[in-house]
């Protein structure tokens, strides 16, 4: 399930009239949040309280008072709805999973950047499987509230012949891709959580080289994965940890296609 997918099953269950409905909607709002303070590096220790990682975070010194009190308000809620089976009214448990994530919103913006992705995606390169690493999707673009971290990373062969493609086993060819590169930093983990990374590691030599692997792979893959690395996609260089766009990528001379589907309206920029 998605990010998006996520949050509207919590605001459809905060809705409902069902007991346990709205108390799993607290329960997964708060525990985004949670994972959502983590991933922006809150310092946090083993078992603490949420609200004592949000009191001591930078991010609360970004909010004014009303934001922080109703975040430390809706904490509130979900203890005493877990703990003492006191679930709010289906409209005020739909307000409080609202607020809470305009907040959460907000904190994606902060990691879901190209800083971030060239970060860790240096982390990655650090290990002699990965050759090359690529930023492609909403990061390339204007886009105000782009959407997670995508990734393509080229290797040798070990992990991309067991990735069946885009969106497949996301999180577990992700972990992998973490352990190949010892990445165990909490903010990256709980990020994959999140769904705020996506990786697609594919074969450099095959994918270069061999037009039927492509077509596997494009087989595999989401329906547009094809059409976005041919039409924004930034490499990465290993020297500076800086993106470049590269007219020397062997998918740019597919670029034409999506122009060509924009133009006769079968898919929308």
């Amino acid at each position: 399930m998605s990010q998006d997918e996520n949050w509207e099953f919590i605001r459809n269950n905060a809705k409902s009239e069902d007991f346990f409905d709205r108390l799993a909607a607290l329960a997964r709002s708060v525990l985004f949040f949670e994972l959502a303070l983590i991933a922006i590096g809150s310092p946090h220790r083993k078992r603490e309280g949420i609200a004592r990682i949000f009191n001591k975070s930078d991010f609360k010194k970004t909010l004014d008072i009303e934001s922080i009190n109703n975040i430390l308000d809706i904490i509130e809620l979900r203890n005493k709805a877990v703990h003492e089976g006191k679930v709010p009214s289906p409209k005020n448990c739909f307000k409080a999973v609202e607020k809470l994530f305009l907040i959460f919103t907000r904190m994606k913006s902060q990691f879901v950047t190209r800083k971030t992705a060239a970060e860790l995606s240096m982390k990655i390169l650090c290990a002699d499987t990965f050759h090359k690493a690529f930023l492609f999707g909403s990061l390339t673009t204007d886009k105000e509230d782009p959407g997670d971290i995508d990734i393509l990373l080229f290797d040798n062969g070990k992990l991309s012949s067991i990735s069946s493609g885009y969106g497949d086993y996301r999180n577990y060819i992700c972990r992998r891709i973490f352990e190949t590169a010892k990445i165990d930093e909490d903010r990256y983990l709980a990020a994959l959580d999140l769904d705020w990374i996506d990786v697609v590691v594919v074969d450099h030599e095959y994918f270069v080289n061999d037009s039927e692997y492509i077509r596997n792979i494009a087989s595999h893959q989401n329906p547009n994965f094809l059409l976005n690395i041919s039409s924004e996609i930034m490499e990465l260089d290993k020297k500076t940890g800086q993106w470049f766009t590269s007219r020397r990528l062997p998918f740019k001379k597919w670029g034409g296609i999506r122009e060509k589907l924009v133009k006769e309206g079968l898919i929308f920029e």
